[in-house]
């Protein structure tokens, strides 16, 4: 009896330090696509997991900006998975998203076309974007941002990290501070006085390969 009573208040202890201790996001990657008038470019965004990262644009046409987020919730404590993930509330008719697997994503990220899924349970990444337009004279910001805070917008994507579940592993409970948020913001303005330029193109030769290959690795060692 004794031995039971002390192990139900280390099991506790335990719970109680992984619920006090501060959620830490590790950014295995982040990408931009982007699919402008000018030309498109892919790359590597530098970003460290939380916070927000921009782009302006100013040349007429057609756009289709996207982002790939790959971040880790508490990867020390829990791994890589499980993982879940969602949405909440509704979105602007030129925004589109899809979650899931890195690997599994990664694929209609380089294409441009994401299908508003969200496929969770294991690792989970991120991909949003817009489409749009703009006549002579606009300028456009894409933002991309994530938080630990609650958003207070329309709509957001939420990432939740968990616990596998014994004896056989096949069910899993949320941790319950550890989840983040994920939203994007497009403004789009008549020409000011001072008119934001458009970002010089970037072009990594091998890119859209090596995004497949570190998830390659990545599962390798998971």
């Amino acid at each position: 009896m004794k031995k039971m009573i002390t192990l139900m208040i280390c099991t506790l202890l335990l719970l109680a330090a992984t619920s006090a201790q501060a959620l830490v996001v590790s950014n295995s990657s982040t990408y931009l696509n982007e699919i402008t008038p000018s030309g498109d470019a892919f790359g590597p965004e530098v970003f460290a997991g939380l916070g927000t990262f921009s782009r302006s644009y100013s040349a007429a046409g057609s756009y289709n900006i996207l982002a790939f987020i790959d971040n880790d919730l508490d990867v020390e404590l829990t791994g890589f998975y499980p993982e879940t993930a969602g949405t909440q509330g509704s979105f602007d008719d030129r925004f589109s998203y899809q979650v899931g697997d890195p690997f599994d994503i990664a694929g209609n990220f380089l294409a441009g076309s994401l299908d508003n899924s969200v496929t969770s349970g294991g690792d989970v990444a991120v991909a949003m974007g817009w489409r749009f337009d703009l006549l002579a004279g606009q300028t456009a910001q894409v933002s991309f941002s994530a938080s630990d805070v609650l958003p207070l917008g329309p709509g957001y994507i939420w990432h939740h990290d968990a616990v596998l579940l014994e004896p056989d592993f096949q069910q899993f409970e949320l941790l319950p501070d550890s989840v983040i948020y994920y939203v994007s913001s497009l403004r789009i303005e008549d020409a000011g006085t001072n008119p934001v330029p458009e970002p010089s193109t970037f072009i990594l030769f091998g890119s859209a390969f090596s995004i497949f290959a570190i998830y390659a690795r990545k599962r390798k060692n998971t």
